[in-house]
């Protein structure tokens, strides 16, 4: 990871920390670090599955399978967004982001979003 990427890295948890929970008893049930790695990871996995969407000839049986993990991968990352009340949207197109989030107050088709970085 180069300094650019460190950087966008560290405003991405920052971003987590600013929308996590306030604390009760000690503690807050999320882990931004850990979380934002995860989704990092889950974003990397979604633009790797929409690649292979675009690029390889699929037969029905790879294509329901690929979409099934793409589904999965998707209600994952929004499990995780939820304790932080952001809305998570997996994006089928690999160029940008395959991964964004948004505040509830943010509308999930407009380009506000906060991407979630891959690298």
């Amino acid at each position: 990871m180069n300094k650019h990427q460190r950087e966008r890295y560290g405003r991405f948890v920052a971003f987590l920390c600013e929308h996590s929970p306030p604390y009760v008893n000690g503690t807050n049930g999320v882990h931004p670090w850990r979380d934002a790695d995860t989704l990092r990871r889950i974003g990397r996995n979604l633009s790797r599955l929409n690649e292979r969407q675009c690029n390889e000839p699929m037969d029905d049986a790879m294509s329901a399978r690929v979409e099934k993990r793409w589904d999965r991968l998707a209600a994952d990352a929004g499990a995780i967004v939820a304790p932080y009340g952001l809305i998570c949207k997996a994006q089928g197109d690999p160029r940008g982001y395959s991964l964004s989030l948004f505040t509830p107050d943010q509308h999930a088709e407009s380009a506000t979003g906060y991407g979630v970085p891959e690298e």
